[in-house]
């Protein structure tokens, strides 16, 4: 059996609790005051990019827009803003976190 080394820190992982917003193609996600996009799950029938991927100030995560992620997977890092490409069959459920 596993044991946690320091369970104070392990309470601040973030994996949906705060919300999840769907955007389709060509939508922004909406993101509520106070909160970042810590995770992007990609779904529909084709791979999905995005229009913009705005990391949040001071951490390093993916930002690049030319690459199209595949159905299924599954991006994290912190986001402030991210839109889904103006193609058909595209879509993100996006998860937050308390903003740093």
């Amino acid at each position: 059996m596993a044991s946690i080394s320091n369970p104070g820190t392990s309470n601040m992982i973030a994996l949906g609790q705060y919300g999840s917003n769907y955007a389709s193609s060509g939508s922004a996600i909406t993101v509520r005051s106070g909160f970042d996009i810590v995770a992007l799950q990609m779904v529909g029938s084709a791979a999905t990019s995005f229009s913009t991927l705005t990391a949040v100030d001071g951490v390093p995560c993916i930002q690049n827009t030319s690459v199209a992620f595949p159905v299924g997977s599954t991006i994290f890092g912190r986001w402030s803003a991210a839109t889904v490409t103006n193609s058909s069959n595209m879509g993100v459920i996006a998860y937050f976190a308390p903003s740093l």
